[in-house]
């Protein structure tokens, strides 16, 4: 549909650096694993998951400052109408940030985001350039107060911790199902080993993965009509975020009327017109 553009080198560029840094991290945290159940054996999955969801919070806090950069270029933005909408509408709502950055999204794609990077007095705001190029500065800065909305109701902490517990409970199973010798045999081996029990359970969990993607999109769904409701609540009306959101699905080719089905298993936003519907009305 022309989203895409990038030239063929660069895809590839992306492709190797992605798989250095999918061999390294993925590595790292069976190393982890392997190390603490070799050396303390199968009880000792609860020290297994305290490592393994501090690798996980530790990369969420590196990433943005390490490793978005390794992809993508990062400038301040320039002064001007925009910079002073968002600077003037942050101070406002008593947030500080270190600085706001334009991130080279176009080098890629025509499609436009905005997201929030850091923590404590590190925090930044990126925005796409495209973004800017496609919302005026009211619109932009609405999209701003859409990402506070995320920051204000905690809901990156929120998702981090379910996706902590979501690990404990693997790593309970992978040491209970070890222990037990009796699935190697149902499944035909004649030894069994922590190993096989990591493939037999990278197996079953793909199931159980989609039905938890189904919850965890529900919950994505509501969180994004609270943040909705934030710039209502901050701004004093939707009509900014309105326009920005009619402009940026036209851009993107957004499906007005996906099936329902579609919306459970897929969707982590909610379907536009719902979106428009609950701003206008002021029941996001």
């Amino acid at each position: 549909f022309g989203f895409s553009r990038q030239p063929i080198s660069q895809f590839w560029t992306d492709v190797f650096k992605s798989l250095v840094l999918t061999v390294i991290l993925s590595s790292a945290i069976l190393m982890i694993v392997l190390a603490v159940f070799d050396y303390l054996g199968p009880s000792s999955w609860w020290l297994v998951a305290i490592s393994v969801i501090g690798f996980e919070w530790l990369i969420s806090f590196i990433a943005p400052t390490w490793l978005l950069p390794l992809f993508n270029k990062f400038t301040p933005l320039k002064d001007g109408e925009l910079r002073q909408e968002i600077e003037s509408y942050l101070k406002n709502q008593d947030y500080p940030i270190t600085d706001i950055l334009v991130m080279d999204g176009s080098r890629r794609s025509s499609k436009a985001n905005a997201f929030f990077i850091g923590f404590g007095r590190s925090r930044r705001i990126v925005l796409f350039d495209t973004l800017i190029e496609l919302l005026n500065p009211q619109e932009c800065c609405a999209v701003v107060a859409h990402e506070l909305g995320h920051y204000r109701h905690k809901h990156i902490l929120v998702t981090l911790i379910v996706s902590s517990i979501l690990t404990g409970i693997f790593c309970y199973f992978l040491g209970v199902v070890w222990q037990n010798p009796g699935w190697g045999a149902l499944l035909g081996f004649n030894s069994w080993s922590l190993h096989m029990t990591l493939l037999f359970l990278g197996l079953v969990a793909m199931p159980i993965n989609q039905a938890i993607g189904i919850i965890m999109n529900a919950l994505s769904r509501k969180f994004e009509f609270q943040a909705d409701q934030f710039v209502i609540t901050t701004i004093g009306t939707g009509e900014s975020l309105r326009c920005g959101l009619i402009k940026l699905s036209s851009d993107h080719l957004t499906h007005l009327y996906p099936h329902s089905l579609k919306v459970m298993l897929e969707y982590s936003h909610p379907p536009l017109l719902q979106r428009l519907a609950a701003l206008r009305d002021k029941r996001c």
